[in-house]
């Protein structure tokens, strides 16, 4: 269309719109081109290019575009060929959705501006984006073209599929919208509008662009290489494919035991209310929100174990089933900290007297508790997976709210706690975590988690510690002593391995309140991780909330606002010589430096050019 190429959707797709550079939308389906309030059929058995006139202009359709893989076949007579092909261009996948974030960051700022002119930076991240995403479109169709992808699982074939569709259209999206800024200048007033409309429904938080991105992400992360069909399968033991816990529950084949569904982002009310009554008549327990806020459900009921593997064949758009188990060990296992230790997690982010942030709005969300049974008694075990799953899904709710009532309203999760994924609920609690981490990446909510006080367990070894890298909004803390050395039983990140050490905050006797209205006295209890993360949470929120900072900044590094993530590494410092921690703990690799965070209260002496 205008000399521009477009992909049409697949046929169980929905349409895709586009701009056309005069501001008018088109609208592109499987087997019809809208345009101008005009509708054309397209041939069905198209080998070569062919003219269609339609709304007083030429059209032409021609078959898609693909780029068969280099190497066909695996050898050997197997598949590996196609998972090889399939990996060959995860990383293409991931630059894809880089460039999607970098697009979707800047044009909604743009639009959200008012500006009357367009950035040549804006021009050229729309360039960049269509060129990545056009790529991974190709490579998969030319992959469809050499390979039968019944080998793969059928999260594998979704995650294509839904790569696929979505590449399509965010290339369609942004390949219009590139047209149109060309000419935006020349546009009238309405048109310009429209445009700018036009993309702050596309740009959004929750739109099109960042599900696109989403998608992209998932195709990326998946493990392609090591993935079969027979790989992941739902059990009584566990319901993802992980390394197997020290400790194996009992298996019940008595009778129903109690699971835990979750349902696939997207999923209407109106099914899910169909499938909970053909499950079971509704007798379990429904989680619901609303869905411009959480746009999936949760139901608890009681499942055979054998009829609860076969339901995500039956109905595919289950996210995740598992069975809710209790690990026997925890019967004989001490007491993990609760009852103080999110209040003084709270205080130290975001207190009146001495928090770090005090002016910050905390929203205090409880994933686990104590209880008794006899009233003298009380015990507290670890995270189970359905309180993550709906505690996170209220940290969800909340900050989807906030953001629809204010576009640039910012927020700051803390979790100074973590699980191991060697224990029975660890995998599952992992993915759980993936999911959320993977929509809060999109919504730009910065994560700050503590390290954990067992050195001998690193990051890579227990969730959401592992999902940590240097580029996303995953904020890793450890823990320094009084005189900015290591703390003892900081846990590592080891080299290779899944996690990223971010920054480094006092963690040693950190003056906290607790119930009863008075101060902890413990000095274990008040040292650790926990209140290194939750000192660089209130830091982040603080310097969020200082606007001055957006006009007084080195070039090179994003302001608070931008990425508080990077501000921070960027402007953390090591407070000890080399000497100090030139011999490292046992656990630990050879240290580089023990950047602990700053609050800029003294200038800004590594950045002397700094304005």
């Amino acid at each position: 269309i205008d000399g521009e190429s477009y992909h049409l959707p697949s046929p169980d797709q929905p349409p895709i719109e586009i701009i056309l550079p005069d501001g008018t939308l088109a609208q592109l389906a499987s087997g019809q081109v809208t345009i101008r309030g005009q509708t054309v059929d397209l041939p069905s058995d198209i080998s070569s290019p062919r003219d269609i006139s339609i709304a007083g202009q030429t059209i032409t359709a021609r078959p898609g575009t693909s780029k068969k893989p280099e190497h066909s076949g695996g050898g050997d007579g197997d598949s590996s060929g196609l998972f090889h092909a399939l990996e060959g261009i995860a990383s293409a996948a991931g630059s894809a959705a880089a460039r999607m974030a970098n697009v979707r960051s800047s044009a909604f700022e743009w639009a959200s501006s008012g500006a009357t002119t367009l950035t040549s930076g804006l021009a050229e991240s729309i360039a960049s984006a269509v060129s990545e995403i056009g790529g991974f479109v190709d490579s998969i169709n030319g992959i469809q073209e050499s390979f039968e992808l019944e080998e793969l699982t059928e999260d594998g074939r979704r995650r294509v599929f839904r790569a696929q569709n979505l590449g399509r259209e965010s290339f369609d999206w942004l390949k219009s919208m590139g047209n149109v800024i060309k000419g935006f200048n020349g546009l009238k007033g309405d048109a310009q509008q429209h445009v700018r409309d036009n993309i702050l429904k596309y740009a959004a938080v929750a739109g099109g662009l960042a599900v696109a991105e989403e998608a992209m992400r998932r195709y990326s992360d998946f493990p392609w290489i090591i993935i079969t069909s027979q790989t992941i399968t739902i059990s009584s033991a566990q319901s993802e494919s992980y390394t197997s816990p020290t400790t194996q529950p009992q298996s019940d084949s008595t009778g129903p035991t109690p699971y835990f569904i979750t349902t696939k982002d997207g999923t209407s009310s109106d099914t899910f209310k169909r499938f909970i009554e053909d499950l079971d008549g509704g007798a379990g327990t429904a989680y619901q929100y609303d869905m411009s806020n959480v746009p999936h459900q949760h139901y608890a009921t009681k499942l055979n174990a054998s009829f609860a593997a076969n339901l995500p064949n039956k109905y595919p758009f289950i996210q995740r089933i598992f069975p809710e188990l209790f690990d026997p060990a925890d019967l004989d296992s001490p007491n993990e900290s609760g009852g103080y230790h999110g209040t003084m997690m709270a205080t130290i982010a975001a207190g009146k007297t001495l928090g770090i942030a005090p002016n910050a709005h905390l929203h205090l969300v409880k994933g686990k508790n104590q209880y008794s049974t006899d009233g003298t008694t009380w015990r507290n075990y670890g995270y189970q997976p359905r309180a993550v799953s709906v505690a996170l899904d209220e940290v969800r709710r909340h900050i989807m709210s906030r953001l629809r009532n204010d576009p640039s309203a910012k927020s700051i999760l803390n979790l100074s706690w973590g699980v191991e994924l060697n224990t029975l609920n660890g995998p599952t609690i992992n993915a759980i975590f993936g999911d959320f981490l993977a929509w809060s990446e999109l919504a730009r909510v910065t994560v700050v988690m503590a390290a954990g006080n067992d050195d001998g367990v690193a990051l890579h070894q227990k969730t959401p510690q592992n999902y940590g890298t240097g580029t996303n909004r995953i904020v890793t803390v450890g823990a320094v002593k009084k005189d900015g050395t290591l703390r003892e039983g900081t846990a590592p990140h080891q080299p290779g391995q899944a996690g990223s050490m971010t920054v480094f905050a006092p963690g040693e006797e950190i003056r906290v309140p607790s119930l009863g209205n008075r101060e902890l006295d413990d000095p274990v209890a008040n040292s650790g991780t926990s209140q290194a993360a939750a000192i660089v949470s209130g830091l982040g929120a603080y310097l969020m909330a200082v606007p001055e900072l957006s006009f007084f900044h080195h070039s090179d590094i994003p302001t608070p606002e931008e990425d508080v993530k990077q501000y921070m590494v960027a402007h953390a410092w090591t407070r000890v010589p080399p000497a100090a921690y030139a011999n490292p703990p046992p656990h630990w690799p050879p240290i580089t430096n023990l950047d602990v965070v700053y609050n800029l209260a003294r200038g800004d002496p590594a950045h002397p050019d700094n304005p």
